[in-house]
Order: structure tokens, then C-alpha cells, then sequence
């Protein structure tokens, strides 16, 4: 078998999730009150669920279209890589150590204030609601009286 278009298109984590809510309501069928499942093969329905109940905890659960598309106009003045995109918006990092992890040598590509606004950016456009990453853990003392 030969591969005619190797990468023809990236997908977000968004689209995907997108496709597979489309997807399961297009499929699902109530017949007689009983849902038949959306596919015939176990092993595909396990996965398809799986990445669901992934997807809904994820960044992706808050994202909306027009925050995407949004997000990728204020971000065109940075000159990020496509990749480096589509990982920001997949993984909607909240720090800059997130941020430095994904964008390549973000350090010597951008100033401070830079890094600072695309996060800004991406708080305001990627619907992050709240901090999802691990905060550092904080160890409380108790007093023996």
C-alpha cells in the first residue's frame, strides 16, 4: 500500500472531540427505548468512549470555534509554527514553564512580556476557566496542643 498524502491535515484535540459528539448523535438510534451502540465492533465503541471521557476533562471541553479561530488571529504576530499551535491550543497552558515546554526556543524567540501576553491570550481565547495544571504541592504544618 503506498501513502499518497502522509500528513494531509493536523487536528486539534477540539476537532476531533467535535467529530466524535457529530458522529455518536448522527449513529445512536432509540429503538424501542434501548440505545444500540454506535458502532459494531466492542473494541472501537470502548475507545470512542474513552477518548470522550478524556477529551471532556481536557482543555478541549471549554473550547469554542470562534475562541480558536480568535486565538489564532492575536496569535499570528508571534510567527508560531503550526505545530507549535496546535499544541498550545490542545494542551491551553496556563504557565510559562507549559508554554517554554512547547514553543521551540521560546526563550530566545520571545521577550518576557511576549510570553506574558500569549498567555493572556490564551487564557482569554482557549476558554480556560481555571488553572488545570498541577499546582506545586503545598505542605500544611499541625500544631500539637
Amino acid at each position: 500500500m503506498k501513502v499518497e498524502n502522509s500528513r494531509d491535515k493536523l487536528l486539534t484535540c477540539f476537532e476531533v472531540f467535535q467529530h466524535l459528539k457529530e458522529t455518536k448523535s448522527k449513529h445512536r438510534k432509540s429503538i424501542v427505548g434501548i440505545e444500540q451502540p454506535m458502532l459494531r465492533a466492542e473494541n472501537v465503541e470502548t475507545i470512542v468512549l474513552e477518548l470522550t471521557g478524556y477529551l471532556q476533562k481536557s482543555p478541549t471541553f471549554n473550547q469554542t470555534e470562534e475562541g480558536i479561530v480568535e486565538f489564532m488571529i492575536n496569535m499570528g504576530k508571534f510567527g508560531l509554527e503550526k505545530a507549535e499551535l496546535l499544541q498550545i491550543i490542545n494542551i491551553a497552558p496556563t504557565s510559562l514553564v507549559t508554554l517554554f515546554s512547547l514553543v521551540e526556543e521560546c526563550d530566545q524567540r520571545y521577550t518576557e512580556e511576549q510570553t506574558l501576553e500569549m498567555i493572556d491570550i490564551i487564557r482569554l481565547t482557549l476558554g480556560v476557566k481555571e488553572n488545570i495544571e498541577p499546582e506545586e504541592d503545598v505542605v500544611v504544618e499541625e500544631s500539637n496542643n
